[in-house]
């Protein structure tokens, strides 16, 4: 789980610098009576928000990783448990127009990564009270594993979509 706890780390990384990235640069997309200043203004202060909601998140799974390594299932709920209350709070922002693809991109892979810590939480209890054999361990683990690479595909198809708005 720790080589999982690095490539999330490294997501999250590469998220925080995508939204820095469209921050910097705004979109054209002009609403109607907007000048495309006014609108890159609105597309700067929402990725802000973006951005600082995920390097929360960043430090939420820091403190997960830190729990896994001491065994501390408590330590790792509360954890998902954080991490759902940003996650929601992402869902419930709003965007400006044309990053609401964008934001629902994001939600979606960020929900599956708190499913993932959810469920590796679940099976770290399961283990520890010794209710799972080996042969459940193993195919709990590759769910666990098929949310968490499902989630980074999100993502990386949410990194890609700023991106292709940030070109336009």
């Amino acid at each position: 789980m720790l080589a999982t706890n690095k490539i999330i780390k490294r997501t999250f990384a590469f998220i925080a610098m995508c939204a820095l990235l469209g921050a910097l640069a705004g979109c054209n997309v002009q609403s109607a009576g907007m000048s495309t200043d006014e609108h890159a203004v609105e597309n700067r202060q929402y990725m802000a928000l973006l951005n600082t909601k995920t390097g929360e998140l960043d430090e939420v799974l820091i403190q997960f990783q830190t729990a896994v390594a001491a065994g501390d299932t408590v330590g790792m709920k509360a954890a998902a448990t954080e991490a759902s209350k940003i996650v929601d709070s992402i869902s419930n922002s709003e965007p400006t127009e044309s990053l609401v693809e964008v934001k629902d991109a994001y939600v979606a892979g960020l929900t599956d990564i708190n499913t993932a810590m959810n469920d590796y939480a679940d099976l770290y209890t399961q283990v520890s009270a010794g209710t799972l054999d080996q042969s459940g361990f193993d195919r709990k683990l590759k769910t666990v594993q098929a949310s968490y690479d499902q989630a980074v595909g999100k993502l990386t198809a949410a990194d890609d979509l700023l991106t292709q708005l940030a070109n336009e």
